[in-house]
């Protein structure tokens, strides 16, 4: 939680990742869930590329938690409604959540390097 003046506060969650590779991910709850206590403003995620360069600076993305949510519960919607490659039915009770920080627009969950752009060092979502 970072406070500000008088009653004002954001809920700050971070994930992490290296450069070396373009995934994000997550684990879904046993409800589905992705995030707890998700609040409708001021909710955000940090999400950090840490270069594997030790000179370079980390890339970060300011993004609002309900973003990230609704792509994850939208990708695995998709995913699970969709055969696997041999045509069986995916399972719904996997907990897995990921986004791919590549350019590939093709495949599910992947493409996500143009969507988070715009929240590239976004300090000023913050407030």
């Amino acid at each position: 939680m970072i406070s500000g003046a008088g009653e004002e506060f954001a809920a700050i969650r971070v994930k992490t990742k290296t450069s070396g590779f373009t995934v994000f991910q997550w684990n879904a709850k046993p409800n589905g869930d992705i995030f707890l206590e998700m609040i409708k403003h001021h909710d955000f995620c940090m999400l950090v590329d840490t270069p594997e360069n030790e000179d370079a600076s980390p890339i970060y993305y300011t993004m609002p938690t309900q973003v990230i949510d609704k792509w994850l519960k939208d990708d695995f919607r998709e995913w699970v409604t969709t055969p696997g490659a041999k045509g069986q039915q995916r399972a719904e009770d996997n907990k897995r959540r990921l986004f791919y920080v590549d350019d590939d627009m093709g495949k599910l969950g992947h493409g996500y390097r143009k969507r988070i752009a715009t929240y590239k060092h976004a300090w000023k979502l913050l407030g």
